[in-house]
């Protein structure tokens, strides 16, 4: 039998697989935590609501309470590790340099981090850090929205109690955690590929990733791709406003590889990459049956 050829492009995929399960092993866990936090937000609610119950001697949530209790509110997602979980997550992203060191070797590159790069680095993860910091604010506002809302409508303690649930989940933080986390996995890697691009001298990017059901259009047309970066820069993907580093939007799980100019798939990758997406299509058909 013959011995089928380790492409470069099967190496990617391989690599990108590794990747796929360190980014999902995080986000599981992170996600995982988020669950925990407002499980433990909506204990200390109802803890705050029944002492301010006992101690007015009231059945009804008066403005008072709210004024008392804002502040105490908006620290919940501190007393319950939210912030910590963040931290402890953003640097587990750097796991993946050690992946995407792996893809430059495919081509020949040792990948070098220099200062600038490292900085670069740096004051992602900084960013990512404050992105999920404004997402928990949100959450704790929409929260003491929907206690004012009991307030405007008097509502009994008990009934507000059992409205909590659906306070914490109507929250972006409880809805597309897992979304968020994803993204911001998959905006680092691009966006260290996209960095560490800047020392090899090479402007074409190759469309690399997994070939599923789970491929948006942009993706499912664009796999297999090499461009140029200007060119890049000019594609639009129908969500966001840089698919250089977004790929095909939210929760992509595609990447632009940084290539060198002579580099080209071989016809066994590309008729490989057909047959996949054949493949896929059927799938759908089947389903949609």
């Amino acid at each position: 039998m013959e011995k089928k050829q380790v492409t470069k492009w099967n190496q990617l995929q391989t690599i990108q697989r590794s990747e796929d399960v360190i980014i999902n092993n995080n986000v599981n866990y992170f996600t995982g935590r988020v669950e925990n936090v407002l499980s433990d937000v909506r204990t200390k609610l109802i803890v705050m609501i029944e002492e301010y119950k006992t101690t007015h001697k009231t059945n009804v949530i008066d403005f008072e309470m709210l004024l008392q209790d804002k502040v105490r509110i908006e620290n919940l997602l501190y007393e319950t590790g939210y912030y910590d979980y963040v931290t402890d997550f953003i640097a587990a992203e750097s796991k993946i340099i050690d992946k995407i060191a792996a893809e430059y070797a495919i081509f020949n590159h040792k990948l070098r981090f220099t200062d600038t790069s490292m900085i670069a680095i740096k004051e992602l993860q900084k960013n990512s850090i404050v992105t999920f910091q404004g997402i928990g604010q949100k959450a704790t506002n929409m929260i003491y929205k929907g206690l004012y809302s009991s307030l405007l409508t008097t509502i009994p303690y008990d009934e507000t109690i059992k409205n909590l649930s659906k306070i914490i989940d109507e929250t972006d933080l409880k809805k597309y955690a897992k979304t968020y986390a994803n993204t911001s996995y998959m905006r680092f890697n691009r966006t260290v590929n996209a960095v560490t691009s800047q020392d090899t001298g090479w402007n074409n990017f190759l469309y690399s990733g997994p070939i599923d059901g789970k491929m948006r259009p942009f993706c499912a047309v664009h796999i297999g791709e090499t461009r140029d970066k200007e060119n890049i820069q000019k594609m639009d993907n129908g969500q966001t406003s840089n698919v250089f580093i977004d790929g095909g939007g939210y929760n992509c799980r595609h990447k632009w590889n940084n290539v060198p100019p002579d580099f080209k798939l071989s016809e066994a990758d590309t008729q490989g990459i057909k047959r996949q997406m054949a493949i896929v299509e059927e799938q759908k058909l089947l389903k949609a049956a």
